[in-house]
């Protein structure tokens, strides 16, 4: 997994480590991506890696900002193409994220 030996190259508490890495595998769940080998997950973990830096250390604000960076290059490959498959797709993994929140709110 992308971000396993990305957190070993900087310095976070335990406690910091465990939110990201809830917050990578929420992302990766949510957007359906099953193949931890994907170049995909290099890109999710350090753009979660990267915002923590800046001090963000929310697991869902994390989550929802590195899906949301997935979408500008989609949204315009989707008005090309007239496809609204991967939008779709985001939509939903937004959803569920939020709804994982509201489950961890109450719980």
């Amino acid at each position: 997994m992308a971000i396993y030996p990305m957190l070993k190259t900087v310095s976070f508490s335990p406690e910091d480590v465990e939110r990201l890495t809830t917050a990578y595998e929420n992302a990766l769940h949510a957007l359906r991506i099953v193949n931890r080998a994907d170049p995909i997950t290099v890109v999710i973990a350090k753009r979660i890696i990267d915002a923590a830096q800046t001090g963000m250390c929310d697991s869902k604000e994390l989550c929802t900002l590195a899906i949301k960076d997935l979408q500008t290059p989609t949204i315009r490959c989707e008005e090309e193409h007239a496809s609204g498959e991967t939008n779709e797709a985001l939509s939903e993994a937004e959803e569920e994220i939020e709804e994982q929140g509201r489950h961890e709110d109450t719980a």
